[in-house]
């Protein structure tokens, strides 16, 4: 098996509209499902493992990478994997939220939703990752993170179309891109889409 970029899509949080998202952690539902993430990823052979530092993101790391005992580096802790910065949106309805998702990743150089672009975000994201592919280490690069700059860098390097792959992403899920090239191989999820 060659080696792949695996874009993790954290697990299920509990939902709470008077906290901001990047401050969210698993509920229970969200941590069985990370059992079912650990089966799922049981035969890859990763050589480099990254988590963004939101709880949401590094709990499921630390929760499917445990009981997998893979010989690998411990998780490394990378604040560019942090979803797109917005915490100062207010709670918004998930039709609210969708359309305003729409519009952020069609004008992607303008500040529509939150404290980034679309650009922004992406360039961020991309800068945190870069290394790893660069390395072509022996073995998957496993990035834990969150669904809309999973879905800027996997649109940049892909004919998807952003709102539509972002769609697919549930929680938790993930998206398999060879290396080197970053070809999409397959996206896999295990629940529904929402704003977390």
């Amino acid at each position: 098996m060659s080696s792949a970029l695996i874009l993790v899509r954290h697990s299920l949080p509990e939902l709470d509209p008077h906290t901001p998202a990047s401050q969210w952690r698993l509920g229970d539902e969200g941590r069985r499902l990370c059992d079912l993430l650990a089966a799922r990823l049981a035969g890859r052979t990763p050589a480099v493992i990254a988590s963004s530092p939101e709880p949401k993101a590094l709990e499921t790391a630390m929760l499917v990478v445990k009981p997998l005992a893979w010989r690998s580096p411990s998780i490394q802790i990378l604040d560019d994997l942090c979803e797109h910065k917005r915490d100062n949106v207010p709670w918004l309805s998930q039709e609210e939220f969708d359309a305003r998702l729409i519009e952020f990743f069609a004008r992607p150089d303008q500040r529509v939703l939150g404290d980034e672009t679309a650009a922004e975000a992406q360039r961020r994201f991309t800068r945190a990752i870069a290394p790893s592919i660069a390395r072509q280490a022996d073995g998957d690069t496993l990035v834990f993170s969150h669904a809309t700059v999973i879905t800027l860098f996997v649109t940049a390097c892909t004919k998807e179309k952003p709102f539509e792959f972002w769609r697919k992403l549930g929680m938790p899920a993930f998206a398999v891109l060879t290396l080197p090239d970053l070809d999409l191989l397959h996206v896999e999820s295990h629940a529904g889409v929402t704003q977390g």
